[in-house]
């Protein structure tokens, strides 16, 4: 991304001691500023620049919610692709050329748009990598002990299906809840979404972790059906 399409700002917090390891040097890198993308959007991509005073050496690491947003972004647009194209859409594409002009057109439009959709998300995995590659050449130094960020995720975000699965087990069993009044449980099922940050986690980051368990969830019956 380029630099006009960027803004810098002070450190925040626990941002001022942060360190990482230069992957260059081995040394310490001490955090800079705040870099983030310049955009009024709540899911703007940001993090923090470190340099290294050692050899000089300077890099940029998104903060892990950036990171999760972005590869999750990504997972969700391949479940959505995916989902359309063996629910009938593939079908309807193939079988296109032998239907109407309108149907031709509509087959046309319907590929343009997995195309792009496709190419965002394959854009949005390509940048997740380069962030977390850069995270993972220059650790941090300091770390404070405790959970790690991202197993915390993972695992609250499985809750919300292990709880959809156990109170639909229950229901088929005893016939609780007919109908649309299956509904009435699903604040239950995403109480575990609400209440992320106060799990240790954040809002964003669980449901990302859902929506991978999801996807995970859908190839699995994908490749057994």
């Amino acid at each position: 991304m380029s630099d006009e399409a960027r803004k810098t700002s002070s450190l925040v917090g626990d941002e001022r001691y942060e360190e990482r390891q230069c992957a260059v040097c081995k040394m310490p890198m001490k955090p800079m500023h705040r870099n983030q993308a310049n955009s009024r959007l709540p899911w703007h991509e940001a993090g923090i620049d470190f340099n290294c005073a050692n050899c000089q050496t300077k890099i940029y690491v998104a903060n892990s919610n950036s990171v999760s947003l972005i590869v999750g972004t990504a997972i969700v647009i391949i479940c959505i692709i995916g989902y359309f194209l063996t629910d009938g859409l593939l079908d309807f594409i193939l079988n296109s050329p032998t239907g109407s002009l309108v149907s031709v057109l509509l087959s046309f439009l319907a590929m343009g748009i997995i195309y792009v959709a496709w190419r965002f998300a394959w854009r949005k995995i390509k940048r997740g990598a380069e962030l977390i590659e850069v995270r993972i050449k220059n650790p941090m130094v300091n770390r404070k002990p405790g959970i790690n960020m991202l197993n915390l995720s993972m695992t609250v975000g499985l809750l919300p299906w292990l709880i959809a699965i156990f109170f639909g087990y229950i229901n088929n069993q005893f016939r609780l809840l007919e109908g649309q009044l299956i509904w009435l449980m699903l604040p239950i099922v995403i109480l575990p979404i609400l209440l992320g940050k106060k799990l240790g986690s954040t809002k964003m980051n669980v449901f990302l972790a859902a929506m991978f368990w999801l996807f995970i969830g859908w190839v699995i019956i994908w490749i057994v059906s």
